[in-house]
């Protein structure tokens, strides 16, 4: 029963063609992170795995930032948040709703739409208090390139 619905919800999830390959890295490096606090016990490599990332395309101070926008969503949710298993290869293809909400804040902070940013934080951090997550978010698209759009 569990496994039917997250399958149907990553089929109605959408696509990573839909993002820039900034919002890609963002959401690969996130996936990751996700991954490794779920798992520490069973795979305590994977929190490591998510600090790799290549400087030609990111600044290397990125991982770290993402975990201190994670640990600030985390604390303003009530609820688990779903998301795509970052090692199996048809999962990665799809955003689930809650990517979904992260990448378009992160998209709306970058392009400085503080209001549609505002909008979809209120909506992925369940009514809960967006600003500390808001701030790590911005000071997040300000280690990016400033082609995410």
């Amino acid at each position: 029963m569990l496994n039917r619905i997250i399958r149907n919800r990553q089929s109605r999830g959408h696509r990573l063609e839909n993002l820039d390959r900034t919002e890609v890295e963002i959401l690969r490096i996130a996936r990751r992170i996700f991954h490794g606090l779920a798992t520490t016990a069973h795979d305590p490599m994977s929190l490591e795995q998510a600090l790799e990332v290549d400087p030609d395309r990111l600044n290397s101070v990125v991982p770290l930032r993402l975990m201190l926008v994670i640990n600030a969503m985390r604390r303003a949710r009530s609820s688990c948040f779903i998301y795509a298993n970052p090692f199996c290869p048809r999962c990665q293809s799809r955003l689930t709703p809650e990517e979904r909400l992260f990448v378009a804040v992160f998209r709306a902070v970058v392009q400085q739409q503080k209001t549609m940013a505002h909008a979809n934080a209120m909506i992925l951090c369940e009514g809960g208090d967006t600003r500390a997550f808001l701030s790590q978010m911005q000071e997040l698209a300000r280690l990016v390139p400033a082609q995410a759009g």
